[in-house]
């Protein structure tokens, strides 16, 4: 796993903000769209019935229907508006995708990007190739309406079957490299970097169940989605890092950078002991051994422990 040591002097702490806020931007329009139809399914059939109960003679039917045709066309007019919102918003979170992976070089945060960009690319021509093959179909079944639905409407089964399952294929692998990326601020050990951690594994895991439950996959994903960029956005680069100190590796042991050389590893452990006394070096958290930069601080940043 890639890890990267981001700190405030080497990277502007806006980058994350920026990313977060194009994830936030993108659920919200999501949602809108998502209410906006549930309400429609219910209030067109309601409204177009209102002209039949007011209306007089055998007119009511045909009020009925043009009352349900006019709901039915504001309805997807605004449908159709907020999609566009929808896709502006996608275009935007895909931009400040790209910059955070060029600003950070970080190999997942680019080929998440690239998946994302393959996905699109496969999205569009895949229903252009359909729709290219289903036009010879339908001229074929003028001679041979028998051959054309045994061989053509296969042909069209399995070639749609291959896109659909290189289209989902190329998400999958986009939603994963943001995963590993992801997975590097559970090692801050703080509540910040768990929630980002764990906001992108339910996009993760909502992007892989959605073609097997519908709504509940799409949920998943965008619960995460905010719950990733809300986090984003209050991250301070520099302080709340992954790879600040190395992983699976507690700041206060050994390491190149360690002024603490006469220290044996048993000396840095916060758990360890001599004759039953905890052994803490100066300078570090005596609950959770963070190294303490500035020593005038009253509370650990790590853990919020009192030191003085």
């Amino acid at each position: 796993m890639q890890n990267h040591a981001y700190s405030s002097n080497q990277f502007n702490s806006n980058i994350f903000f920026e990313f977060g806020n194009s994830m936030k931007n993108y659920v919200k329009a999501s949602v809108i769209v998502a209410i906006i139809g549930i309400i429609g399914s219910f209030i067109i059939p309601f409204l177009g019935i209102i002209p039949m109960l007011y209306g007089s003679g055998s007119s009511g039917p045909y009020q009925t229907m043009g009352g349900m045709m006019l709901i039915s066309s504001l309805f997807g007019l605004a449908s159709l508006g907020l999609s566009i919102f929808v896709l502006v918003r996608y275009i935007q979170y895909l931009s400040a995708l790209k910059r955070i992976g060029q600003t950070l070089n970080d190999f997942n945060l680019q080929k998440a990007y690239k998946m994302e960009i393959g996905t699109i690319i496969g999205s569009i021509i895949f229903p252009i190739i359909l729709i290219a093959t289903f036009v010879p179909v339908i001229i074929s079944m003028v001679n041979d309406p028998y051959e054309a639905m045994i061989t053509g409407f296969l042909g069209l089964i399995l070639l749609a079957l291959l896109g659909g399952t290189i289209i989902f294929v190329l998400s999958i692998l986009g939603v994963i490299a943001l995963d590993r990326w992801g997975e590097q601020f559970r090692y801050n050990n703080n509540l910040i970097g768990i929630n980002i951690a764990e906001g992108i594994n339910y996009m993760k895991w909502g992007r892989i169940i959605a073609p097997f439950t519908g709504g509940i996959g799409s949920i998943f994903y965008l619960v995460g989605m905010w719950k990733a960029g809300t986090n984003l956005m209050i991250y301070k680069a520099g302080e709340n890092q992954p790879g600040t100190f190395q992983p699976s590796m507690p700041s206060y042991q050994r390491s190149s950078e360690t002024n603490f050389d006469s220290f044996s590893e048993q000396t840095y452990r916060p758990d360890s002991t001599l004759g039953g006394n905890t052994i803490i070096p100066s300078g570090f958290c005596s609950k959770c051994g963070q190294k303490i930069l500035n020593l005038n601080s009253t509370f650990c940043e790590n853990c919020g422990n009192k030191l003085k």
